[in-house]
C-alpha cells in the first residue's frame, strides 16, 4: 500500500505531511513524498543578481521537502521514498497516484490561491480516481473529497 503526499517545504506542506505519515502508519502503508518544483517566476524585472539566485532557491525548497518527508515518516515509523517530478502541480500528483497505485493522495490547500479553481488540491480533488485527503491550513484535515 501507498500512500502518496505532496510536499514543498511550506508549513501546509508539512501539515500535509503530518497527516499523511498518521494516514500511512494507521494503513500499514509506505509514505511517498511527492515534491513538484515551483516553476520559475518571470525574469523580466529582476536584477541580475536575482536571477542569479534562483536555481539555489529551488535546491533549498527541495531540500525542505526532502528534510520534512524524512522527519515526518521517521517519526511515524513509516517506510518512505521521495521523488520529485517537474510539471503541474494536480496533473503531476495525479499521475503519480496512478503509476503508484496510491491508496491514499494527501494534499493541502493553498493559502496564496485566488479562487478554488486556481487551487492544485482542488484540481486534483475533481480529476483523480484514488481517495483525495486535503489538510487545510492549520493542519486540520479538510475531509475526503
Amino acid at each position: 500500500m501507498v500512500v502518496l503526499v505532496g510536499v514543498d517545504g511550506t508549513e501546509s506542506g508539512r501539515a500535509a505531511l503530518a497527516l499523511a505519515a498518521s494516514q500511512a502508519a494507521a494503513m500499514n502503508a509506505r509514505l511517498v513524498g511527492l515534491h513538484v518544483p515551483p516553476p520559475l517566476p518571470l525574469l523580466s524585472g529582476m536584477s541580475t543578481d536575482m536571477v542569479a539566485r534562483l536555481p539555489a532557491w529551488r535546491e533549498e525548497v527541495e531540500a525542505d521537502a526532502f528534510f520534512d518527508t524524512a522527519a515526518a515518516a521517521d517519526g511515524a515509523g513509516v517506510p518512505w521514498t521521495f521523488q520529485v517530478e517537474s510539471g503541474a502541480v494536480s496533473t503531476v500528483l495525479r499521475r503519480q497516484a496512478t503509476s503508484l497505485v496510491a491508496s491514499l493522495v494527501v494534499v493541502a490547500t493553498g493559502t496564496r490561491h485566488r479562487g478554488p479553481h486556481r487551487c492544485p488540491a482542488r484540481r486534483l480533488a475533481a480529476s483523480c480516481e484514488q481517495p483525495v485527503l486535503v489538510a487545510e491550513p492549520g493542519g486540520e484535515a479538510g475531509g475526503a473529497w
